[in-house]
């Protein structure tokens, strides 16, 4: 597919994407997909999502890098490490539309149980040391064949009952991690050409200018208001993947 140049409603979903990055620390995919994955294939859509964020990430990672926790996110980070390789593999040989759906079905149904169970509630036992590297593996996984590494991190923190700031300093290292590394498995395996890469570069300003924004608002959100917002952006990721 041919790319002549960007246009405004490419900027408009960029800037989205980048103000829901910067408020909560993910779901980059879940806004600017909703209008790439409409006008672009998914071999253009995806290296795009997978660009793009890393700018809104870095503007994030410059704001709040004294609040990141390293040294918590490592398991996540390592169980990443193999889950992204097979799901680059598993790219061309699964039935992409078929695994999306399903994930998709699993994403919303939970956010959508999840928003009207109360807060108070949470699963302890999820916090053992080796579950770390479980979901990173899962994430990477699936974060290479949608885009959206961060969907199962932010539902196991959310499962944990972590604030809105412990799960930003587990989850966002790894998300800027996974997004690095798919970059570079996709542009070394041929899926990321220069004509697409121009293109990302000429958009990133747009995302990095929404994240500015987005993390203004993390700063005066609520818990409340950031955990329900934070699941219902998930709810949007899911139905996306479906629709």
């Amino acid at each position: 597919m041919i790319l002549s140049g960007i246009d405004l409603p490419i900027l408009c979903a960029l800037f989205c994407g980048g103000v829901v990055s910067g408020l909560t620390g993910f779901a980059f995919s879940a806004i600017a997909g909703v209008i790439l994955l409409h006008l672009y294939p998914s071999s253009v859509a995806v290296p795009l999502m997978m660009f793009c964020p890393l700018f809104s990430q870095a503007v994030s990672y410059f704001k709040l890098r004294l609040d990141f926790d390293m040294r918590a996110s490592v398991g996540l980070i390592s169980g990443g490490c193999f889950g992204l390789p097979i799901g680059y593999v598993a790219y061309s040989a699964l039935d992409q539309h078929l695994f999306r759906i399903i994930f998709g079905v699993f994403v919303s149904a939970y956010s959508a149980y999840m928003l009207c169970k109360p807060s108070s509630l949470s699963y302890r036992w999820l916090s053992h040391r080796s579950m770390a590297t479980y979901v990173g593996l899962l994430g990477g996984f699936v974060g290479a064949i949608t885009a959206m590494p961060g969907a199962l991190p932010t539902i196991w923190c959310d499962m944990q009952g972590f604030s809105k700031e412990k799960r930003r300093a587990l989850t966002q290292p790894f998300i800027i991690f996974m997004q690095i590394a798919a970059l570079i498995m996709y542009f070394v395996g041929g899926k990321f050409s220069h004509e697409l890469m121009k293109f990302a570069v000429e958009g990133a300003p747009a995302a990095a200018a929404g994240a500015v924004v987005g993390i203004s608002l993390f700063k005066r959100i609520s818990e409340n208001k950031a955990r329900k917002t934070s699941l219902s952006l998930l709810l949007i990721s899911g139905a996306m993947l479906v629709g």
